[in-house]
């Protein structure tokens, strides 16, 4: 299969691990991916995004210099845009088989992995409770007496 066709023409440096991982099976390989990133650009009149004024592209967090910094670029006229763009990973699959497997098994990875996620901030979440709770009665109790 190909390589990565991203328009950025390399593949993100926090996701590289995963695309070449998935590259490396003759059966499939991504086309198009992201690791998520918060763009800033202008545009002006009514030219495409891709032709328009990028002021600023991250793929990790930014801060508020760095935003400060970019709007240094704005020219006149047009509207300025910030947006937060999430991950993104398109794949093609040489054949229904390969794709099924890619696509179930990870989904069943995520979902297991979500699960837990979800487990954990609810245990939190009761045992923040339960301390809580316990000290609110502890309090009333010493009141009361």
């Amino acid at each position: 299969m190909a390589e990565d066709k991203s328009r950025k023409g390399e593949i993100d440096s926090p996701i590289r691990d995963m695309i070449d991982e998935i590259n490396i099976d003759p059966k499939m390989s991504t086309t198009s991916s992201c690791s998520g990133r918060i763009v800033v650009y202008q545009k002006l009149e009514n030219i495409r995004k891709t032709n328009c004024n990028w002021l600023l592209v991250l793929h990790e967090p930014i801060n508020l210099e760095q935003l400060q910094d970019s709007l240094r670029n704005v020219t006149t006229g047009g509207i300025v845009f910030a947006k937060f763009e999430p991950f993104i990973l398109h794949c093609q699959c040489a054949d229904m088989e390969t794709a099924r497997c890619l696509y179930l098994d990870q989904l069943v990875s995520l979902l297991n992995q979500r699960m837990q996620v979800t487990a954990e901030r609810r245990d939190k979440f009761l045992t923040e409770f339960r301390n809580r709770f316990r000290s609110s009665k502890e309090q009333l109790e010493y009141s009361v007496q």
